[in-house]
């Protein structure tokens, strides 16, 4: 399986757009391999996770946005998650995982601060 996803760099902003209905122990595992060589081939200052065709996720695709929590401090930049779908950021919050996150409601938004 391969992981659908778009890279782009806009000004200093990375962004990752995961074209995936479900974040899970199918697509989790690619995800972090992708953000990990993200990171150590370019020198991000801010990495936009664009989450827009994200519906359901599991323990393992939450694994993978801790994953990308850690790679923002060893490597030293501002990660955002935008357009997450409610449920998703309900599971977060029942589970006080939101704490570690900057959540924004479109791309636009996190772009612009």
């Amino acid at each position: 399986m391969n992981l659908n996803f778009s890279l782009e760099t806009k000004n200093d902003n990375t962004v990752f757009t995961l074209y995936e209905s479900k974040l899970d122990a199918t697509t989790s595992h690619y995800l972090k391999a992708e953000l990990l060589i993200v990171c150590k081939e370019d020198k991000i200052k801010v990495l936009v996770l664009d989450l827009k065709d994200v519906i359901e996720t599991d323990e393992h695709g939450l694994s993978a946005l801790l994953f990308a929590e850690q790679l923002s401090l060893e490597y030293e930049f501002d990660l955002r998650l935008a357009n997450v779908n409610p449920t998703i950021v309900e599971t977060m919050q029942a589970m006080m995982m939101d704490q570690s996150f900057a959540f924004y409601d479109s791309l636009e938004e996190a772009l612009e601060e």
